[in-house]
């Protein structure tokens, strides 16, 4: 009954004039939520090329079927790489990664020059106390 629901989604797209890029079962998962007391499914996913107008008919045709109980249908934008390029339904794409530099963190003595402590001279701990005698937080200064 799966390859006879999936063989006929195929021919509808091939007959709309749509190209079929890539297919993968992914066989039977459990769902997040059970659906109609049902726990588990069997996934598809399939890639295809076609005019913008075939996703309105392809979404009635399977909401007509049965057999289907859910389904989802993403466009690629033009940065996604062929089905036939990647691996197993992994989506990679043309431009890389950017990675984030965070700012290193320092000591914020060292910055000011200041390479020993000594936190028995009250003049060089006055530098770090706020009006009312408590020490500042290091957000401040």
């Amino acid at each position: 009954e799966f390859k006879a629901a999936t063989k006929n989604l195929k021919k509808f797209i091939t007959d709309n004039e749509g190209e079929i890029v890539g297919e993968d079962t992914w066989g039977l998962r459990s769902f997040a939520y059970p659906i109609d007391k049902k726990t588990t499914g069997l996934y598809y996913i399939m890639e295809y090329q076609a005019a913008g107008t075939l996703n309105s008919k392809f979404t009635i045709q399977m909401n007509r079927d049965e057999s289907i109980m859910r389904f989802m249908i993403t466009a690629l934008d033009k940065h996604a790489v062929a089905y036939n390029a990647r691996k197993r339904s992994d989506i990679k794409y043309l431009t890389t990664n950017r990675v984030e530099v965070r700012e290193k963190k320092y000591c914020r003595f060292k910055k000011m020059g200041i390479h020993y402590i000594d936190y028995k001279d009250p003049e060089f701990l006055k530098r770090f106390l706020n009006d009312q005698g408590k020490i500042l937080p290091r957000r401040i200064t």
